[in-house]
């Protein structure tokens, strides 16, 4: 199950997620939509269907039940068996495990520097 705890975190993420669409100059322009439309499709999937992913870092792997009724696995190679993929077209599946990636990393990220100023007040003393 894939649980936001911190709204404003994963906000940052998609955020960042679709400035990097905006920044690569690579991608045309209907590929660009593509990926917006992914990722915001991920987005609001994750936020409203979490309950039906379940994301495993130690395998890097996501499995997801999609509206279709079926069960998609993206392991850490990033390629999904939907019919998207399957023409070279970004999946919402795929952003999807790249978003939940992004949000574990910053959130990890964010645990550590809370630690750190913790261990830093007990050591002087507060």
């Amino acid at each position: 199950m894939i649980e936001i705890t911190n709204a404003e975190v994963f906000g940052k993420v998609i955020a960042d997620a679709l400035t990097s669409v905006g920044e690569n100059a690579s991608l045309q322009t209907l590929e660009a939509k593509r990926c917006v439309n992914a990722i915001a499709k991920a987005a609001a999937r994750i936020e409203s269907s979490g309950c039906y992913m379940d994301y495993n870092a130690d395998e890097d792997r996501l499995l997801l039940w999609s509206d279709s009724n079926e069960i998609y696995e993206l392991k850490a190679d990033g390629r999904c068996q939907c019919i998207a993929q399957s023409h070279g077209v970004i999946c919402w599946h795929k952003a999807a495990k790249r978003l939940i990636e992004r949000y574990n990393e910053a959130m990890m990220h964010l645990f550590s520097a809370d630690a750190e100023f913790r261990r830093a007040e007990y050591s002087a003393g507060r």
